[in-house]
């Protein structure tokens, strides 16, 4: 059997769920390598070196199997404070962690970036098998900010020790 070694970082810089319903269920009493080793340790997955930076209130379990988002559980981070995301449309969640920005984050965007949550970890996978993430990006800046300096960003990336880098494959369909 091969081993592939992943290196995946997931990056948010924003409410990852912003119109989420009262039906989602957030805690954030788990640290970022029990949610990890609790999603993705078996016997054909092995994660490593988990790291989370950001504030502890930027990312949680969550459970949502009562919303529309399409996932039940998982891993939810936000540059707010995510257990204001349980909270209805209408509300504004807005929290100050006076976290640092990303710079694989700002690359993107060529300006600086504040408040990112960064959940970064190995994966060693024992197969030649697929491996398959689901995620769901918000906004609680949607629509009102759409084309000033306060835009959300967010980026899924990947790097499977080829060489050739880390790729963003968190890409809106048919487009760069």
């Amino acid at each position: 059997m091969k081993n592939f070694l992943y290196t995946l970082a997931i990056l948010a810089s924003t409410s990852l769920i912003s119109n989420a319903q009262s039906g989602l269920f957030i805690d954030t009493s788990y640290t970022a390598e029990q949610m990890i080793m609790d999603f993705f340790d078996n016997s054909c997955v092995t994660p490593s070196n988990i790291t989370f930076n950001g504030s502890p209130v930027m990312m949680g379990y969550f459970e949502g199997a009562n919303t529309d988002l399409g996932v039940n559980a998982g891993i939810v981070i936000s540059t707010g404070d995510v257990t204001q995301l349980s909270q209805n449309a209408g509300f504004f969640a807005t929290t100050a962690n006076n976290a640092d920005g990303d710079p694989d984050l700002g690359s993107l965007v060529f300006l600086p970036t504040y408040d990112a949550a960064v959940l970064e970890f190995d994966i060693t996978v024992a197969d030649t098998g697929d491996l398959e993430f689901q995620y769901v990006f918000g906004s609680e800046e949607y629509p009102e900010y759409v084309g000033s300096g306060f835009n959300d960003i967010f980026a899924f990336f990947v790097d499977d020790q080829s060489g050739s880098g880390m790729q963003n494959i968190a890409m809106i369909p048919g487009t760069t």
